[in-house]
């Protein structure tokens, strides 16, 4: 079965116009917009399986067949105006004229805001790009003209502020104004663009919880490093005499690490170590290390709310915004939308972003079909009956949309839009009326309602609400759920750490009871009653230490001798062992010798920030910033920097003390 040209692909077709040249195809992105409407094409048709990639070998064929054609010349399609302007650009920046480029440039801004565009993001990147080599030829002043043009056709990306802040630098560098202006617009475009801001948050959300593990490590780490021999110590007593030291610290050891060997989580671990450590550690010591043990049960659930706080690409919201910006990167959005509708899931926000595309591009009668079916999915919906009036005063049913516009009013008295694009609609039926009482019904089209009717756009919630994954949210969580607390049901694993860790902090308190050793304030050793029973409870001091400095004349003087070279080695042994502890990490000295709750927040802070110069290209990828510059870590270092020297300052003031 064969069907004709324009038969067979109606969407094709209607983009397809004797005035643009078969070169054309060679554009990647008409070439992407041609596939992308073949694919669709095949798709009503009920071709079975057509894949893009003979999709876009379709399009390029039916491109040229129909450029060398001998029809009759027709207008080009709206969103064609950008690429013949983009493709003028290029042609004229390629042959380094300068008038010429100067009239595309604006020729671009102009269809640009005739669509309604909002960010031409492809466009603007690549206007950057040609000012960075503009710049390297030493060209600046066409460099900066480049990048003041990026700005204008791409005004809400921050890649463009932050290049377009480096071009200035690089140019200027004592005119701060210039630079620190763009960088200030880029970060407040950051905060409004929903992919840079969830990136952000994705990285520091991640970073943060990534830092709290290791904090906990560190702390359990840094007291089991000095506590360790006097558990193995009491563990010894329990077994008989004929087993060796070695032996029975091998034994705990092992045991110790049983929750690692059976895969019962990380969690499991910590509390393990703690209950072994807590007899031998201060109240704050248990406290804090307990704290810490406990919030690791709540990092998956934490997880999850980042998840859903975070995720975006992939997500109907990406779709959604992708064609809330009008740009030619919403022609695959709109396919997916569009599939979505045929499948049934469609929802409020892909209707109405839809909808609202498709007003900009002129295409009326769809656009005024997908917003009615927003509003059935949302009656009376304020923003969407705007949109609709504005779609219905293109089209030239001036009392459909000044019904739109009163029931807008009505449902959201606060809205301005529908208010002012009611009188807009009053003064054209003016304009219009003829002075024999007749009136013209001259339809006004879509350039005059990008131009002069003010559309309403989707708030930045019903994106939030369309970016929701609970299957993705759900994964992230079972699988931390697993890592760190083993497979144990959610209501218990988020408790269980907390009890235990209250209970294991609780059995520090029986120290005395149970007459575990200590350790002894000159030489470490432990202090044990088992093994010297003649010792007082609670005393500071080994039997040895006793013998040798409180009592006179116990000793012989060549062992007293040794005894004060032990203890000045452990003690040397303690200073630099603490010293190379608080230079590896922050904190990590405050901790060796029982400064716990400086030491775990100076540990925090530094290891919060250097897991950000660590993952510095991010934990989301953005466009156009997929390789970050090392000038984003900046702060970061500077932070991790700030941070190990006030902890130095504060670990080498509480030692002399």
């Amino acid at each position: 079965m064969t069907y004709g040209r324009r038969e067979a692909f109606p969407h094709l077709s209607a983009c397809l116009t004797p005035t643009l040249e078969p070169s054309f195809c060679l554009d990647s992105l008409a070439l992407a917009h041609l596939a992308a409407l073949a694919y669709h094409a095949g798709q009503e048709m009920g071709l079975p399986k057509v894949s893009r990639s003979r999709a876009r070998l379709a399009a390029c064929m039916l491109l040229a067949a129909t450029g060398s054609s001998g029809a009759a010349e027709t207008k080009l399609d709206p969103g064609d105006a950008i690429r013949v302007a983009w493709k003028n650009w290029r042609a004229a920046n390629e042959g380094s004229d300068g008038s010429a480029t100067i009239h595309a440039l604006e020729k671009l801004v102009q269809a640009k805001e005739d669509l309604g565009v909002e960010d031409l993001d492809a466009f603007g990147i690549a206007l950057i790009r040609a000012a960075e080599a503009r710049l390297e030829q030493s060209d600046s002043i066409t460099a900066l003209a480049l990048s003041t043009s990026a700005v204008q056709l791409d005004p809400d990306s921050p890649a463009v502020h932050w290049a377009t802040a480096k071009i200035n630098f690089l140019v200027s560098p004592l005119s701060p104004v210039s630079y620190l202006r763009e960088i200030g617009a880029g970060l407040r475009a950051g905060w409004r663009d929903p992919i840079y801001r969830r990136a952000v948050l994705g990285d520091l959300g991640t970073g943060a919880l990534i830092a709290l593990l290791a904090t906990a490590m560190t702390v359990l780490a840094t007291i089991c490093l000095r506590r360790w021999r006097y558990f193995v110590h009491d563990f010894h007593h329990l077994f008989p005499r004929s087993f060796a030291p070695w032996q029975t610290t091998l034994l705990a050891a092992l045991l110790l690490l049983l929750p690692l060997a059976f895969r019962l989580g990380w969690v499991p671990f910590f509390l393990a170590l703690l209950a072994v450590t807590s007899l031998y550690l201060s109240p704050t010591e248990r406290v804090v290390a307990g704290i810490l043990v406990a919030t690791l049960g709540w990092v998956p659930v934490v997880a999850g709310l980042l998840v859903r706080m975070t995720s975006f690409s992939g997500t109907p919201a990406e779709d959604i915004y992708r064609l809330e910006r009008g740009g030619p990167e919403s022609v695959a959005a709109e396919l997916h939308v569009r599939k979505r509708i045929e499948d049934g899931k469609s929802n409020f926000s892909e209707l109405f972003a839809l909808g609202r595309l498709e007003l900009r591009r002129g295409r009326l009668e769809e656009g005024i079909r997908h917003l009615e079916a927003a509003l059935l999915d949302r009656n009376n919906d304020a923003r969407a009956l705007t949109n609709l009036g504005n779609a219905m005063f293109a089209k030239g049913d001036l009392e459909g949309a000044a019904d739109s516009y009163r029931r807008a009013t009505q449902s959201d008295p606060g809205l301005l839009a529908a208010g002012s694009n009611l009188s807009k609609l009053y003064s054209w039926q003016a304009k219009i009326a003829s002075p024999d009482g007749s009136t013209n019904r001259e339809a006004p089209g879509s350039l005059y309602a990008n131009r002069e009717l003010l559309a309403v756009p989707l708030g930045p919630d019903e994106m939030a609400m369309a970016a929701r994954s609970d299957e993705q949210e759900l994964k992230v969580e079972n699988e931390l759920r697993l890592r760190l607390l083993g497979d144990v049901p959610p209501p218990v694993a988020w408790i269980y750490p907390l009890l235990l860790s209250a209970l294991i902090a609780a059995l520090g308190f029986a120290h005395q009871v149970i007459e575990a050793c200590s350790g002894c304030d000159k030489c470490g050793r432990p202090i044990c009653r088992k093994c010297d029973p003649e010792l007082g409870m609670g005393s500071l001091f080994c039997n040895q230490c006793v013998n040798v400095f409180a009592r006179q004349g116990t000793v012989a003087p060549a062992d007293k001798v040794r005894k004060q070279i032990e203890v000045a080695r452990y003690q040397l042994r303690l200073e630099r062992t603490s010293y190379v502890l608080s230079l590896l990490c922050s904190g990590a000295g405050h901790l060796y010798v029982g400064v716990p709750i400086a030491g775990a927040s100076y540990a925090f802070f530094f290891l919060f920030a250097f897991i950000g110069v660590l993952f510095h290209q991010g934990v989301l990828r953005v466009p156009y910033l997929a390789e970050r510059s090392w000038w984003g870590v900046v702060p970061l270092v500077a932070m991790m920097i700030t941070v190990h020297l006030l902890s130095l300052r504060d670990f080498f003031r509480r030692l002399s003390i």
